[in-house]
């Protein structure tokens, strides 16, 4: 299903896995999260989320929240 959608999945590699861990220790995430903010910093980006305290544990520096963007998404 996910390839049908055109999603690339990505691995974490060693480098990004240790970022996604003391990011996730840092901000008492899981490091299921942390790995979505490692992601997000490696590819220049930010996570959209419907997770307030995914996205309130970093200040919305690397997170949108979801109900913020409204019917038209202008990233």
């Amino acid at each position: 299903m996910l390839y049908g959608l055109g999603i690339e999945l990505e691995r974490l590699a060693s480098g990004n896995s240790h970022r996604a861990l003391s990011g996730a220790l840092r901000r008492n995430l899981s490091v299921y999260d942390g790995s979505y903010i490692a992601l997000a910093i490696r590819h220049a980006t930010k996570v959209i989320t419907a997770d307030g305290k995914l996205h309130y544990s970093g200040k919305g520096r690397d997170t949108l929240l979801l109900q913020d963007l409204g019917t038209e998404w202008e990233l």
